[in-house]
């Protein structure tokens, strides 16, 4: 199973693979692994990952977005300040 993700429907068999092989596996898995196909192909296989690599480097900032760390901050900030608000205690005021 996915980490953070309920629905069960993702087969153990995609546990533990990374970079394009994980692309391959789910195409094939939507009946469409002839998309990805050549990925599976030694040389082939290793440009597409080397490639893939550089993009996940550096997608965020080529896409004009913050860091991932920024993002997870960010999140994190949203998330605690809705938490307390629907958690706080009303005053007598309010």
């Amino acid at each position: 199973m996915v980490r953070g993700c309920q629905n069960n429907f993702l087969p153990r068999s995609i546990e533990g693979i990374q970079n394009v092989e994980v692309f391959h596996r789910i195409y094939e898995i939507l009946g469409m692994g002839w998309v990805y196909a050549a990925t599976s192909l030694p040389v082939i296989g290793a440009i597409a990952d080397f490639l893939y690599g550089i993009w996940a480097d550096w997608r965020l900032f080529l896409t004009g977005r913050p860091d991932l760390a920024t993002i997870v901050r960010e999140r994190s900030s949203r998330l605690a300040c809705k938490t307390q608000s629907r958690c706080r205690l009303m005053d007598e005021d309010d």
